[in-house]
C-alpha cells in the first residue's frame, strides 16, 4: 500500500493560509482538499497535473468557481505552471 509523507507543517505554512485566504475557507478545509490532490497524485504516480480546472475541482472536492481554485493553487505556490503543464508543487 502506497502513502504520502504529511509534514506538520503544512498546518502552519504560509501557503496554506494564503490559500485559505484566496478560497474564504477554513484551514482544516484546505489542508484537507490538498490531501485529496496529493493522494490522486500518488494513485496516478505522476507529479505532473495537467488537469483542466473541471478536474482539478473534482480531484479536491472544490464546489466554488473552477478556475479560482487552479489559479489560486498556482498563486500560493502548491502548483507550478510550466511550459511543459502544471507539477504538484
Amino acid at each position: 500500500m502506497a502513502w504520502i509523507e504529511l509534514h506538520q507543517s503544512v498546518a502552519r505554512h504560509e501557503k496554506t493560509y494564503a490559500l485559505a485566504r484566496i478560497l474564504s475557507q477554513k484551514r482544516p478545509a484546505i489542508i484537507g482538499m490538498l490531501c485529496l490532490l496529493w493522494l490522486w497524485a500518488l494513485d496516478n504516480k505522476t507529479a505532473k497535473v495537467n488537469l483542466d480546472p473541471a478536474s482539478l475541482s473534482d480531484i479536491m472536492g472544490w464546489e466554488g468557481d473552477k478556475d479560482v481554485l487552479s489559479r489560486a493553487l498556482i498563486d500560493c505556490g502548491w502548483l507550478d505552471s510550466t511550459e511543459s503543464g502544471i507539477h504538484i508543487h
